[in-house]
């Protein structure tokens, strides 16, 4: 019973079976209320079925082997469209509907793996009878849930069109109240569209990235988007020292303040704001949370590491944590970087030019000597700024 209890508090946890229960239903309704006699039914089961294989498939590619939630809120738009995609086709457009319902499939898969791999994979007091147990629990009572609508919209006798459309509806405000309950799932959707459609990353080491427990992670700052790249690439919420004029920035803020980034200011500037941002980065690692800093304090101007401030060490004073150092390449020079001035700051220098984040072994608090951080940082780096 404690470990039921449990699973109610772990509301990430929760919200992802829920999230795979409602896989189940969409499927079952989807199958159910497909257009076309059942020889054409037929093979439009069989085209999601493949669909979501080959999905998966794509999902483990894009995500480079790790998982990704940000794909979440990209197959469950995905499946919403093509919902409304399928039931505005005539029936005589036979290529088309079948391309759309293969596209189906695909989407469900990005949108079902992240679900069962978190759910699998997440660190949490719930062990992992209670969690498989529930999560197929979930699956049968939404299934059924899913047949019972799928044949109530054949006994009213709505056309496929009309039962789609509520489908795609219905799956459109299920996303919208977990995404506001969870805007994690949502973030990491932004954060990895935003770096993906600019940049080819490259990720070593983040096996270095504990799974659970605090942890301070470090980075030399080349750039404004840093953070966001950095959000990209690692598989837990950071919870970033920001500079509070970046929450002034209309994307850039939604998604550090949907992610509790903490904003910091200059002693001189606002000193109550400035101790306010220790203690709550106190919090947040005692809590268990990761926290990202740039010890450097602010963005290089010349595209050389900085030395790093005594704020680093005066967080591990007081929250003696292990840090996890991370070294930024291939940023330097991009639009977000100070290296131009005037207009040609805002010149794209490249086609998609390509970034590295990587990772080094985790550091005791005893032995994170600023200077042996910085060498470390300057080390994982390298010669490409």
């Amino acid at each position: 019973m404690a470990a039921w209890r449990a699973l109610g508090a772990d509301r990430p946890l929760y919200l992802a079976i829920l999230g795979g229960g409602w896989f189940a239903a969409y499927t079952v309704v989807l199958l159910g209320v497909l257009p076309g006699d059942g020889g054409t039914a037929t093979d439009l089961t069989r085209l999601i079925a493949a669909g979501v294989a080959l999905g998966a498939l794509a999902d483990w590619h894009l995500s480079g082997g790790h998982n990704e939630l940000g794909l979440v809120p990209f197959g469950s738009l995905g499946m919403t469209l093509l919902a409304f995609a399928l039931a505005a086709l005539p029936a005589s457009a036979v290529s088309a509907r079948a391309g759309l319902a293969f596209s189906s499939g695909a989407f469900l898969a990005w949108f079902v793996r992240p679900l069962l791999v978190f759910i699998r994979d997440r660190r949490t007091p719930v062990g992992a009878p209670v969690r498989i147990a529930a999560t197929v629990g979930s699956l049968l009572v939404f299934a059924v849930v899913g047949a019972g609508l799928a044949a109530g919209f054949r006994a009213a006798g709505l056309a496929p069109w009309h039962s789609l459309v509520a489908l795609g509806c219905v799956n459109a405000a299920v996303a919208l109240f977990i995404y506001r309950l969870l805007p994690e799932f949502l973030l990491r959707f932004i954060a990895w569209l935003l770096v993906h459609a600019l940049y080819r990353l490259e990720r070593d080491g983040m096996h270095h990235v504990p799974a659970e427990g605090p942890a301070l992670i470090t980075c030399n700052h080349v750039s404004f988007a840093d953070a966001v790249v950095i959000m990209a690439a690692c598989p837990r919420p950071i919870r970033f020292v920001m500079d509070h004029r970046i929450f002034r920035s209309p994307v850039l803020s939604f998604v550090f303040r949907e992610s509790r980034a903490i904003p910091i200011a200059p002693a001189k500037e606002d000193p109550r704001m400035l101790e306010a941002a220790f203690d709550t980065v106190a919090s947040a690692l005692a809590a268990g949370e990761l926290v990202g800093i740039f010890p450097e304090g602010a963005i290089t101007r010349d595209g050389e590491l900085q030395a790093f401030r005594p704020g680093l060490a005066r967080i591990l004073e007081r929250s003696p944590v292990p840090v996890i150092p991370m070294g930024l390449s291939g940023l330097w020079g991009s639009v977000f970087s100070r290296r131009h001035r005037g207009l040609m700051r805002f010149v794209p220098k490249a086609i998609a030019p390509r970034i590295r984040l990587r990772v080094g072994a985790p550091v005791p608090p005893s032995d994170a000597d600023p200077a042996a951080l910085r060498a470390t940082t300057l080390d994982l780096r390298g010669q490409v700024r």
